[in-house]
């Protein structure tokens, strides 16, 4: 096998997997959503584990929301979305997103 069909094997192998991502990206099984909440004035103000918090971070949950992070000034949920149209599918596999 020559230095060419080495290249050409490889740029299959990519093109094979790139294939692949839009299908998996076009039909994922699983999608999510996020929600960013600003905390900062509370957090300011030292209730980071203030009953107000408590309660808007309880009914989040209750909404089927889960806390992941918890910064400073945010906090940030998701939620996993049960179903997807046609449209979003559609506008799921026009992303693309650069790996550099």
């Amino acid at each position: 096998m020559g230095l060419l069909d080495g290249v050409k094997e490889k740029r299959a192998e990519l093109l094979a997997l790139d294939a692949a991502r839009r299908e998996r990206d076009a039909n994922p099984v699983e999608r999510w959503e996020y929600k960013v909440i600003r905390v900062k004035d509370d957090w300011q103000k030292g209730y980071a584990g203030s009953r107000s918090m408590q309660l808007m971070f309880g009914k989040l949950g209750s909404l089927g929301w889960e806390l992941v992070a918890l910064e400073k000034e945010r906090a940030v949920f998701k939620r996993r979305v049960v179903s997807l149209g046609a449209d979003e599918r559609a506008e799921l596999a026009g992303i693309t997103v650069d790996d550099e």
